[in-house]
């Protein structure tokens, strides 16, 4: 399982109304909400969008910059780890 998925954004109205619409029609449901940001989820997955620093908008590539900041999983015991 991948969980979460985090993207930094540019401008967070913008992609909340696009990725709502679009998550949504997916099946899945708003998670979470907070001032810089907001996060779906369906069954295990989560996707969570956060609106970038202004100091990082329009620069080189940075892990805080627009994009995809963070990619992880997720096992229920450590025991999977070995099969």
């Amino acid at each position: 399982m991948i969980h979460p998925i985090e993207m930094y954004v540019r401008n967070l109205k913008t992609s909340r109304k696009f990725y709502s619409f679009l998550l949504e029609a997916l099946g899945y449901e708003l998670y979470q909400e907070w001032e810089e940001g907001f996060s779906y989820k369906r069954q295990e997955t989560c996707l969570v969008f956060v609106q970038v620093d202004a100091v990082y908008q329009d620069k080189g590539y940075h892990r805080k910059q627009v994009g995809l900041n963070h990619l992880a999983s997720q096992l229920k015991t450590v025991n999977k780890l070995m099969h």
